[in-house]
Parts: C-alpha cells; sequence; structure tokens
C-alpha cells in the first residue's frame, strides 16, 4: 500500500477518544509537587467506577496486601503517586481500546493474551531489577502493541498484508516488513499514540523502543526500555497468546545488564510469568479461557539435555525456553562437535545450535553416535548430508516448534 496513503491513515491518531477526564487531572496532579495524597484521593472519588477498580485492584491477589483496603485516600498512601498515575493510564488507555475493537483481521483474544503476558513480564521484571513503580513497567508491557491495535482498528487491510508478508519471509523481522510497506513501524505508532494521550516520556520511548535493542537511553528511560524488551520476549517463550511475527525472540545480554539481571534471575520469572497473567486477567476482567500457555513441553521426565552451539546471544534463549518447559540443560559453547564432551556428559538428548556460520556443520558428520537422541538446529538451506541420522529444526522457527521437536526426539520419532 502506498505510503501516502498510509500517512493520511495515521491521522487516525487524532480522532482517538481522549482519555477520560479523572486520568488526565490525575496526570496534572501527579506532575504537581504540592499535590498530597489527599488530593490524589478527591479527585479518584469523583469517577466512582474508576474508584472501585481500584480498591478492587488493591485488595486483589495482584498485589496480595494481608489487610483489607477501604478507602481511597489510604489506597493513594499504600501505592504511591507514580503507581496510581501508572494504573489509571494503563486501566484507561486499556478500556478505551477495547471499548473500539470490533471485527478486523487482529485475533483480539491472542493479542491481549500476549499483551497480558507482557504485562506481567514486565511486573516482575521491574520488582526483580528495582525499577519503581513496577505498574509503570506493567503498563509498558500491557500496550507495547498499541500501534498493530491501532493498524487492526483504523487499517485493517495494511495489518493483513503485514501477516501476509511475515508469513512469506518467516525469518525477518517484521518492524522491517512494516517499514517496507508502510515507511513507519507499529513501534512508532504505539508512540504517537502514548503522545497524543500525554503520556510520561519513559513509557513513550519504552513502546517505541520495543524491538529494539540498540539504544542510548539512560536512567529510568533506559530501564524501562530494558523491561518491555525482555518483557516481550519472555512473553513469547512462555507461549502465552501470539504475534504477527512469532519467531523465536532474542534475549540480548546487553538488556540483561541494564537490568543487572542473569540467566538464573530471567529462569525463575519466566517460572512465574504464568500465575501472574492470570492475576492480571482476572484483575482486567479478560476471557483467557482458551489457553495456549499450556505448551507442548519436552517432558518432565527428561534428566539432562545436552546443549552446543558457538554464541551465548544464540543459546541463551534457547535455554531459556527447555528449562521452563522442564528440561535439566547443560550448556556447551563451542564451534565445532566433540564426541568427547558427550560422552563424558551422557546427555538423554543432545541438542546442537548450527546456526551460527561461525559453528563448523563438518565436524558432524559421521560423529554422532546412532544411538544417541539428537536433534540439530541448522540455518535455512543447509545441507542434510552431515547431520546422519540426527533430527533436525531448521531456523526460523517458533518456541512452539523447539519444544515439539525435542518431545519427538525424546520419544524416538523422527522430526
Amino acid at each position: 500500500m502506498p505510503a501516502e496513503k498510509f500517512r493520511e491513515i495515521t491521522k487516525s491518531i487524532d480522532m482517538l477518544p481522549p482519555l477520560p477526564a479523572v486520568t488526565q487531572r490525575l496526570l496534572e496532579i501527579a506532575g504537581d509537587p504540592k499535590s498530597t495524597a489527599k488530593n490524589m484521593g478527591e479527585v479518584i472519588c469523583t469517577d466512582q467506577a474508576f474508584s472501585s477498580k481500584l480498591l478492587k485492584l488493591v485488595n486483589a491477589s495482584f498485589y496480595g496486601f494481608s489487610k483489607q483496603i477501604s478507602t481511597v485516600s489510604r489506597a493513594v498512601v499504600i501505592l504511591g503517586f507514580d503507581a496510581v498515575k501508572s494504573l489509571a493510564m494503563g486501566v484507561s488507555a486499556f478500556e478505551v481500546l477495547v471499548e473500539k475493537m470490533k471485527g478486523g483481521p487482529l485475533k483480539h483474544q491472542d493479542f491481549w493474551r500476549h499483551s497480558l503476558a507482557t504485562a506481567a513480564a514486565g511486573k516482575l521484571l521491574a520488582e526483580k531489577s528495582g525499577f519503581n513503580p513496577p505498574e509503570e513497567a506493567f503498563v509498558a508491557g500491557l500496550l507495547h502493541d498499541t500501534g498493530r491495535l491501532f493498524l487492526g482498528l483504523y487499517a485493517p487491510r495494511i495489518l493483513e498484508l503485514l501477516g501476509e508478508e511475515a508469513k512469506k519471509n518467516p525469518g525477518r523481522d517484521l518492524v522491517e516488513i512494516e517499514q517496507e510497506l508502510m515507511e513507519t513501524d507499529h513501534c512508532i505508532l504505539a508512540g504517537n499514540i502514548f503522545k497524543h494521550w500525554n503520556f510520561p516520556d519513559e513509557l513513550l520511548w519504552a513502546v517505541r523502543r520495543h524491538h529494539s535493542s540498540d539504544t542510548e537511553s539512560t536512567g529510568k528511560t533506559g530501564h524501562l526500555e530494558a523491561i518491555t524488551f525482555l518483557a516481550n520476549s519472555l512473553a513469547k517463550i512462555c507461549c502465552i497468546g501470539s504475534s504477527i511475527n512469532a519467531i523465536f525472540p532474542a534475549v540480548p545480554k546487553q538488556m540483561m545488564e541494564r537490568l543487572k539481571l542473569n540467566d538464573n534471575a530471567l529462569l525463575q520469572i519466566l517460572m512465574k510469568i504464568n500465575a501472574e497473567f492470570q492475576k492480571t486477567a482476572a484483575f482486567l476482567n479478560i476471557d483467557i479461557a482458551r489457553g495456549d500457555e499450556n505448551r507442548q513441553s519436552s517432558g518432565e521426565s527428561t534428566r539432562k539435555l545436552l546443549l552446543v552451539g558457538a554464541t551465548p546471544r544464540g543459546l541463551r534463549p534457547l535455554t531459556l525456553a527447555l528449562e521452563s518447559a522442564c528440561c535439566h540443560v547443560v550448556t556447551e559453547l563451542s564451534k565445532e562437535f566433540n564426541p568427547a564432551r558427550v560422552e563424558d556428559a551422557k546427555p538423554d538428548i543432545l541438542v546442537i545450535d548450527a546456526r551460527d556460520k561461525s559453528f563448523d556443520s563438518e565436524s558432524l558428520e559421521g560423529r554422532v553416535p546412532d544411538q544417541q537422541a539428537c536433534l540439530v538446529i541448522s540455518p535455512e538451506g543447509s545441507s542434510d548430508a552431515c547431520f546422519g541420522n540426527a533430527g533436525r529444526l531448521v531456523a526460523p522457527f517458533t518456541v512452539q516448534d523447539l519444544l515439539a521437536s525435542v518431545s519427538k526426539i525424546k520419544n524416538g520419532a523422527n522430526v
């Protein structure tokens, strides 16, 4: 579709309904250093629906307070200005967007499931990395794909075209496809929508850069950008909901370093996302009955999986996905296959990541024991000659593809 036509459609941003008056007033109060909890409580009490929602949230398992909070002013004191402001923005924008959603090519339940999972992951990452308030990370995750939602509402044909192109080019970055078709992308659109609603800059940049690990932002903005990027990746690893492009997500080291989190910390968060997702869905009254979070597991009985590959960048997301699916994973960083290492490790399943060009695929030829359950992950277009009897998973692939392939290898089936 011509870029000129799309630029006309983007004017629809100005047609989006404004946030409720109570939310706009809360944003003003939160930005006024002279404001008090009483001032904020008084504004909230002018909107009975929002007052009830806030008290419901404070007293829900979402927070887990042991005592019942009965007044709005007390809720503001307990949560704090910034937390209430973030919740007001997030819930208000969420309700405006849900109200606008009617038909179109976007699978709404899958969309919101992914958004809720990203919000849950964002909150957990914020708490683990010391970001305050974690509600802001929750909102960034909840609304990170607002640009996609905008396309579904105001440019459904463009969204259909994007989906078609993504299927034709499964390994290609979605943002690249969007830029080629529209001269913009859903991240920029989300940033423009947040600007339209006068959201804080750190939230604006978090959604605008949630597909980019290359940024020079520092301080709170950089922290929130890293949280939102990783939250999106972890939600995809959990296989909750879906997005247009479901290829295996990246988990860049530089983003983890920004949050001062290691691989083990991310794994701990992964194991908690589903429970947090359930709480979030209950609070926002989203139907999650059609559950896809019960993904196909590689099997709890798997005692050990040896994962060999050339780069930590490639091994890290694979390890997280496999360990969160009940595998005990031992990683081996190597640019060639070493049979002696396999003999020492004695794994139930051997997985070899041969996607990186620096890995010597020829070192596999005739050296994987016939009795060893083995899966080779290979780049698209590579030859089968050196893989022998090993199962093969060709990139690009999804988390579900990986888990299904490992499960088949474990059960002695051909992949």
